[in-house]
């Protein structure tokens, strides 16, 4: 869980079981259903569907649930040159349209010899999207699961009109648990101002209150067409920050200052190196 939270798994569990059961309540009387498809092995873990619908507004919310094995780790959106990134595949799905997956914050973890930015336990990773009455959902999974290598993992799950028109209450809960785990907002001590290119290079100008070093930045566009690696953050001679990116030439990017590109920072222990404090947002459209 994020630092600094104390609460236990279980007492959010309660928590959000009350706030999902009123949610659920209020909605016309039970409008909205819900699924939670099986299990299936992935290899160092396994992995299944769950998802709400509101048949009221058309739209649909769900996660993709990851339960690792004692000792297995998985990667977060980027996880260095060498790792294997979570991809999502929902276009099988029919009448159903998902526009947004989020990552929960990551940990800093150790495979042999290489460290990168993951997960391990029991990871959930929400998303959201357009639903019909008839729709159903389906999903292509890739991803890495490590012990002492890392492997690439594949599931096919899938959950039919028939499931997603049946309640399941846990499912609300669950969401929503897995939601309380998602990056911070930026703030006013930690954020970025603005995203330039310089002889190619993408370059991110940033706000921090936190000692340079001790903070790694990633950005993506929102086309999910390329995700840097995490870079850290350097401080210049007139105590501005910033951090550079190479993209691929080959990347059909965005303008960087189009409003269509996300960015995460990561602030890291100075003394352990493990991750304090996680930060996602979208960087703003520039005026020109």
């Amino acid at each position: 869980m994020h630092s600094g939270k104390i609460c236990s798994v279980e007492t959010l569990a309660v928590v959000f079981l009350v706030a999902a059961t009123s949610a659920m309540v209020a909605l016309s009387g039970g409008v909205a259903a819900a699924a939670t498809s099986q299990w299936q092995d992935i290899g160092g873990g396994k992995a299944r569907l769950v998802a709400v619908k509101n048949p009221a507004e058309g739209t649909l919310s769900g996660l993709v649930e990851v339960q690792l094995n004692k000792g297995w780790k998985t990667y977060w959106r980027a996880p260095g040159s060498s790792g294997i990134p979570p991809e999502f595949d929902f276009t099988g799905s029919a009448a159903i349209d998902i526009n947004r997956v989020r990552f929960p914050a990551p940990k800093l973890l150790k495979a042999g010899e290489s460290s990168f930015f993951g997960y391990t336990g029991t990871v959930a990773f929400p998303f959201y999207g357009l639903a019909a009455d008839s729709g159903e959902l389906r999903l292509d999974l890739l991803i890495g699961v490590c012990e002492e290598i890392c492997i690439p993992a594949t599931a096919r799950l899938a959950l039919a009109a028939g499931q997603l028109n049946i309640s399941d209450p846990k499912a609300q809960t669950l969401i929503m648990l897995a939601e309380s785990l998602l990056p911070n907002a930026p703030s006013n001590d930690l954020n970025v101002t603005g995203l330039e290119t310089d002889d190619g290079r993408l370059e991110l100008e940033i706000r921090s209150d936190v000692a340079a070093e001790d903070i790694r930045a990633v950005i993506w566009p929102r086309n999910g067409k390329w995700v840097s690696d995490p870079v850290k953050v350097v401080r210049r001679d007139d105590g501005s920050l910033h951090s550079a990116f190479e993209p691929p030439l080959s990347a059909d990017l965005p303008d960087p200052a189009s409003g269509e590109w996300h960015f995460a920072l990561i602030v890291l222990d100075a003394a352990n190196g493990a991750v304090k404090k996680t930060v996602e947002g979208r960087i703003e459209k520039a005026d020109r």
